[in-house]
């Protein structure tokens, strides 16, 4: 598997962040033991081990300048998503079993002779009011549907992402990310590639025009929807 589609097959971690409308809370494990890896343009990504499972976990943080209420209502807009999001080819919404929990079928292209990958992402969303704490969670799901899709699929993904206000117009972005993309692939390509994909990930969502997405509140409709 060539550098670039290892690349691309971590993107898919980043979906759900962009294309749900979840409010349930997920349990989340003890925090890893951070170690920072890359600081630049006021991005920090550090990398965490996970105690048992043998995964390294990536987070990454940073600041925009947008109302919480904006960046939410721009998270759910899936129709930016293809435009953005690094090689995303498409994405299907599969339906929502109740308002806190949205599957997701997404499959992203990747160079020959490397096949395109799938995935199916479970998604969920929780709104602290009190603290002005927006939080995602998702997770990858095997589905029968698509076990015989002709693609490649990623076994694990799972991140916890945090969206907290820290002014009237700033919010700061955490994600975590823990990905399991199945390959034999050497740990340090595996970080460099994850580094590299999170930090222009976030470089792309600090130049977003956020403006754009206040003529709605979504936030409040998801308050209401409990």
């Amino acid at each position: 598997m060539t550098y670039s589609a290892l690349r691309k097959l971590f993107f898919s971690v980043f979906l759900l962040l962009l294309s749900t409308q979840s409010v349930l809370a997920v349990v989340e494990s003890a925090e890893p033991k951070w170690k920072l890896e890359k600081e630049k343009s006021g991005v920090q990504i550090y990398t965490g081990n996970n105690e048992g499972s043998g995964l390294v976990t990536y987070k990454a943080v940073t600041e925009v300048n947008t109302p919480l209420s904006n960046l939410f209502n721009f998270l759910q807009d899936v129709n930016v998503t293809t435009s953005w999001l690094y090689n995303l080819k498409s994405i299907v919404r599969l339906g929502t079993k109740d308002f806190y929990e949205t599957d997701y079928y997404v499959i992203y292209s990747t160079p020959w002779p490397v096949s395109d990958v799938s995935a199916v992402l479970r998604a969920t969303w929780q709104y602290d009011q009190a603290n002005k704490l927006l939080k995602n969670s998702t997770v990858s799901v095997d589905t029968e549907q698509f076990r015989d899709d002709g693609y490649m699929h990623i076994p694990l993904i799972e991140t916890h992402n945090r969206f907290q206000k820290i002014g009237n117009d700033k919010v700061k972005l955490s994600f975590q990310v823990t990905i399991d993309h199945g390959y034999a692939v050497p740990d340090l390509i595996v970080d460099s590639v994850s580094i590299d994909t999170l930090y222009e990930t976030l470089i792309n969502l600090q130049g977003v025009d956020y403006m754009k997405y206040g003529d709605t509140n979504l936030l409040n409709e998801l308050l209401h929807d409990k």
